[in-house]
């Protein structure tokens, strides 16, 4: 099973290294579908019952774009740091500082985003489902990751990085 989550993850995150590809739907088709497995695997290990899981799923599909969103975001913010800080280019304060104050803004807004949620689910969650579900959502992420550092090439690595 934890192979066949790895394999999907693979596919998965391969998107991020083409930008402007045309199997893009696939791609989203495979995000959600991951993305569904996940949260099925945690409906049935909090138990939900019917209702809870109607709730939860609508809840949590929301705060899932939420967050690709302020993902997507973050990137953009960071990319354009990273071009700011090249190697041998001298970096324009105004531009780094204003890019650092967004990422500072950004942060507070995806922790504000984090607490809503949370209040949020304790309305049909109980705690300990709700520390369940923050678990499950934590290694899901590290598992994520993971596989992102397997499959993108850090920048010393490619042709005229640094």
């Amino acid at each position: 099973m934890r192979k066949v989550i790895l394999g999907v993850l693979l596919i998965l995150v391969a998107g991020p290294l083409t930008a402007q590809d045309p199997g893009l739907p696939v791609r989203e088709s495979l995000r959600r579908q991951v993305l569904e497995r996940f949260m099925q695997n945690f409906i049935q290990q909090a138990g939900l019952a019917d209702e809870e899981r109607a709730q939860f799923q609508e809840t949590s599909q929301r705060h899932f774009r939420e967050r690709a969103q302020q993902d997507q975001h973050r990137r953009q913010l960071v990319r354009a740091l990273d071009e700011q800080m090249r190697p041998g280019v001298a970096a324009n304060p105004d531009s780094v500082s204003a890019l650092l104050e967004s990422l500072v803004v950004l942060g507070e807004e995806m922790a504000a985003a984090v607490r809503a949620q949370q209040e949020e689910y304790a309305t049909f969650l109980t705690p300990v489902q709700r520390g369940l579900f923050v678990i499950h959502y934590e290694r899901f992420q590290r598992q994520v990751q993971s596989v992102q550092r397997r499959q993108i090439p850090r920048r010393g690595n490619r042709p005229g990085g640094g």
